[in-house]
């Protein structure tokens, strides 16, 4: 386990914990942030990058049920690559995400999905970009264990990844908006279950740009 001063976490409230268009869960804030990314020296606490991935994984279903009675049933389709979805605005940020579960061939069950986009559905070009992670995933492995290791020595000299597919499980990917392919790496976040015994009790995030790894961070 990562030591309690460590894992001390964020005031709910404090400065950039607003949920967009949800509620704050107190138990969603990061136990940890590390300081990963090149260049930077950061410590202590910080929201997660993108805080509707909090809302995916303790999505408020009474209130959403509430919200679906007064407005009417909320927006779904069937992916032909993400399979079925469903739509949530976030109106202060000027757009909205598709969740949903699908089958993540490196896992050994279907992941969870945030994907960035409108009404009409995720693009051809997420759809690509989604499977050619798929594809590349195992010569990503090598760099994220690197990366995923590096971090947590900060606090654990100790810490160790012995098997990395059998320690860590993608569980959960968000996507942002891509319209059409070009030149730009995309930013988006991969998860990942744990059984190694110095992470309990959380999901650790990997953000990417392209197909490399360049932060790391923790999740109750």
């Amino acid at each position: 386990m990562l030591p309690p001063a460590a894992c001390a976490q964020a005031p709910a409230g404090a400065p950039g914990h607003k949920f967009i268009g949800r509620e704050l869960f107190s138990n969603s804030i990061p136990l940890e942030i590390y300081a990963s990314r090149p260049g930077q020296a950061r410590g202590g606490s910080r929201p997660p990058p993108e805080e509707k991935l909090v809302a995916y994984r303790q999505k408020p279903t009474v209130r959403m049920g509430f919200w679906s009675f007064l407005f009417g049933k909320p927006l779904r389709l069937e992916d032909q690559v993400f399979g079925r979805l469903r739509y949530f605005d976030t109106p202060e940020s000027g757009g909205g995400y598709w969740e949903g579960e699908t089958r993540f061939t490196a896992a050994r069950y279907e992941v969870g999905l945030a994907i960035d986009g409108p009404k009409t559905g995720p693009t051809a070009a997420q759809r690509s970009f989604y499977q050619e992670i798929e594809a590349r995933y195992e010569q990503m492995v090598p760099a994220i264990a690197q990366l995923i290791t590096a971090t947590f020595t900060k606090s654990e000299p100790d810490f160790v990844i012995r098997d990395f597919k059998q320690e860590f499980q993608p569980d959960f990917l968000s996507l942002p908006v891509i319209e059409k392919p070009d030149t730009a790496e995309p930013a988006w976040e991969i998860a990942f279950e744990t059984t190694h015994a110095k992470i309990r009790m959380a999901s650790v995030y990997v953000e990417m740009r392209g197909f490399q790894p360049y932060y790391v961070y923790l999740m109750a």
